[in-house]
């Protein structure tokens, strides 16, 4: 049960991270695009 709870925090962290980049790299093409 524990190493669940672990692994649920880990793809928690893991997906939060993938969004932050991609938001990232979304607004970094959008003003270049702009530009």
């Amino acid at each position: 049960m524990q190493i669940l709870i672990i692994h649920d925090i880990l793809f928690y962290k893991i997906s939060l991270f993938i969004g932050f980049w991609l938001l990232g790299v979304f607004v970094i093409t959008t003003i270049e695009t702009r530009n």
